[in-house]
């Protein structure tokens, strides 16, 4: 994994996305949330469209600084200014980077990157995960580079991580996998990866360093077709190898692909083939890189001889040939989509293609098949029971054999000839007979339930549904929480009366607001301060459905005589709780907004939850109290030391403070309540609270 950093403003647009990026010259002041982690190709983007703003802003220099790859770590600057490229080793020096998970971990065993030698290194990985985190219930791990570019690498990765998903949902009490795709991959990936319940976001661009910290853990695929042994195994095993478990021991039939197709897409191809009659194969020559594609003056000549070598068959094809035949149908201007791809593949009686797509597809789809192969090796799918792999005659001398792609278009015309000659050696006879054979073994993988309809792609929950109103979804329970609210509802039906007006601070959930526009009636005012953005729409989604007789003020803020409150940026797919305002590395700033400023003339209560800071609230509010004597009631309040501030502040202001231990320990959370001097008031069950 690796990150960088703009040397200065530049926004890039492209048909996937719009992003603006910060500029830093690089120095030792490096900030951390412009520091951007790449997941694939989004620096190469970056940098293009600084050379391209250059050049419009005519700089004399005419050159650009470059894209600085970097760390959080701050290294020195290289002699000419420029910061030098790091590896994900140094990407550790921040500690707030979470551990990496799979064949290569971090901060689980021992220090740096370590590679694991034991088969299945990721169960015991997540037993530390849960020892690192105790009590943490939800656990959000980031999936880097899901899965490569193609759209082959994204269904076979899927088909690795769903066992992946279950070795997860064994050691972890609950978790989220988000998708950080490569930039420069497929817009069609969003689509494949998108339709599983456990699957979170799905992210086009990185993340910066600061917002990558959210993730309690990642695994990380950047660099796909690099990494070591993927070329010595079937790419399924290989992800799930690479994922840290050994693929011995994953059932063959787990190996296979599952696709999801849109009805819509599923009924425009059938119509499109409804008027075909008999054996319909799809002949598919382009593969995404020239080295695994049928060269373009022999597909012609082939595709002749399939249709001379078999009378019955009905040759389709999804892109134009230089080719009349009645037994030819041409789709390619209908298929203009990858959806729509998969559902020729599906619908069709055998395939022959180039493509590995296309294989794949057809293994989810139970469609037989002859993969043919210019650079792979022909037993490359050993699991798909249906396909059968033809390397072109003597492809296992050829220069680029077992690659995925060559590195240039300059090395790729040096070699292209040998590969047009291997092609034309290619015999369709052969071809036509392999595919029979597997058109009449199709009964033998009937039973693969790898076909799946869908309407739209998944979403994940936003909020959960309770009795005592809407949550965000993965809210950690807490008893000081619920006692807390508990005890300030009891309070608040014993001091408020209809057509009084309250102020709440940081109610977190709906419970509580909901209990006060009960109380107050239709004459109340509720005036709520609740400065988590998630929080406070839930809690007026709920108020609108169940109270929407209260007049109700919100303020997005928080009261304070400061001008300005720095908190933690909170995030739904997240583990959270109402006691914190965030958990993420990430700061909002609020510019704050005193009580007293509301001029109000009347108060009946004021009541003030954590996490926000009491005495900072009441400070706000000294004008307020002074005049209404309004009651204060504070919970939970995690020390004696902060009960005798708060009681030090309001004593003076002729008010008299009790304290009561919120689950009965006297070294646990309190709630203190503060009314009016001139108040005979009986404390059941609490403590008078006496200064000095």
């Amino acid at each position: 994994m690796q990150a960088f950093i703009a040397p200065e403003e530049v926004t890039v647009t492209t048909a996937q996305f719009s992003r603006h990026y910060f500029g830093k010259s690089v120095s030792a002041d490096l900030p951390l949330d412009r520091v951007i982690i790449d997941t694939g190709g989004e620096g190469l983007l970056v940098q293009k469209a600084l050379e391209e703003q250059q050049k419009r802003l005519m700089k004399p220099e005419g050159k650009s600084e470059g894209v600085a790859y970097a760390t959080a770590a701050v290294e020195a600057p290289s002699p000419d200014g420029r910061m030098r490229a790091v590896s994900e080793k140094n990407l550790l020096a921040w500690p707030g980077l979470p551990p990496r998970l799979g064949r290569i971990s971090t901060r689980l065993v021992g220090d740096g990157l370590h590679r694991h030698e034991e088969l299945a290194p990721l169960p015991l990985q997540l037993a530390a995960l849960t020892a690192r985190n105790p009590g943490k219930r939800h656990f959000r791990i980031a999936v880097v580079a899901a899965f490569g570019t193609n759209l082959g690498d994204c269904l076979i990765g899927m088909t690795a991580i769903r066992f992946v998903a279950e070795t997860l949902r064994r050691s972890l009490p609950g978790f989220l996998l988000d998708m950080l795709l490569c930039t420069s991959g497929n817009p069609a990936n969003l689509d494949i990866l998108g339709h599983e319940p456990w699957v979170g976001e799905l992210h086009v661009v990185g993340p910066s360093v600061t917002d990558f910290a959210r993730y309690d853990a990642y695994f990380d695929f950047t660099g796909l077709i690099g990494l070591p042994r993927i070329t010595e195994m079937p790419i399924v095993e290989w992800f799930l190898w690479w994922s840290g478990l050994d693929p011995a021991t994953v059932p063959a039939d787990r190996k296979r692909n599952i696709l999801n197709i849109s009805w819509g897409a599923w009924r425009e191809v059938a119509e499109l083939l409804r008027g075909i009659t008999g054996k319909r194969v799809l002949f598919n020559p382009r593969a995404s890189v020239p080295l695994r594609s049928f060269p373009d003056d022999q597909v012609v000549g082939f595709v002749q001889k399939l249709l001379d070598r078999d009378a019955d068959l009905q040759l389709v094809v999804d892109r134009p040939l230089k080719l009349k035949h009645p037994r030819l149908f041409d789709l390619s201007e209908k298929i203009n989509s990858p959806q729509k791809f998969q559902a020729l593949v599906a619908q069709v009686d055998g395939l022959i293609t180039v493509d590995t797509f296309a294989i794949h597809v057809a293994d989810a789809a139970n469609v037989p098949t002859v993969g043919l192969f210019a650079s792979i090796p022909p037993d490359a799918y050993p699991f798909y029971p249906l396909h059968h792999g033809m390397l072109v005659p003597g492809g296992t001398e050829l220069p680029a054999y077992r690659k995925f792609k060559v590195k240039d278009a300059e090395e790729w015309e040096k070699i292209k000839d040998v590969y047009t000659l291997a092609w034309a050696k290619l015999d369709a006879g052969e071809v036509l007979q392999e595919l029979r054979k597997r058109m009449e073994n199709v009964q033998q993988a009937a039973s693969h339930q790898g076909l799946r309809f869908y309407h739209a792609p998944h979403q994940p929950l936003c909020y959960r549904e309770t009795l005592s109103g809407r949550r965000l979804p993965f809210e950690n329970p807490s008893a000081i929480w619920d006692r807390a609210v508990m005890r300030q509802g009891n309070m608040a039906r014993v001091l408020l009366k209809p057509g009084g007006t309250a102020v709440v601070l940081a109610p977190g959930q709906s419970t509580f607001p909901l209990l006060l526009a009960e109380k107050l009636g239709c004459e109340g005012k509720l005036h709520l301060f609740e400065p988590r953005p998630l929080r406070r729409t839930l809690i007026g989604m709920d108020l609108l459905d169940r109270a929407n007789h209260v007049d109700v003020s919100w303020y997005d803020t928080l009261p304070a005589k400061s001008e300005q409150l720095f908190i933690a940026e909170e995030d739904a797919l997240c583990e959270t709780t109402p006691l914190e305002w965030g958990t993420l590395k990430k700061k909002r700033t609020l510019k704050a907004l005193a009580i007293d400023a509301l001029e109000l003339p009347v108060l009946s209560g004021l009541f003030c939850f954590a996490p926000m800071p009491h005495l900072l609230a009441l400070e706000s509010a000294v004008e307020t109290l002074t005049r209404t004597k309004a009651p204060v009631i504070c919970s939970p309040v995690m020390s004696s030391k902060e009960i005798g501030r708060i009681a030090a502040f309001l004593v003076p202001l002729h008010y008299q403070c009790w304290m009561e231990y919120l689950d009965q320990r006297e070294d646990g959370p309190m709630m203190l309540v503060a009314v009016s001097d001139q108040i005979k008031l009986e404390g059941h069950r609490m403590k008078k609270v006496v200064l000095g």
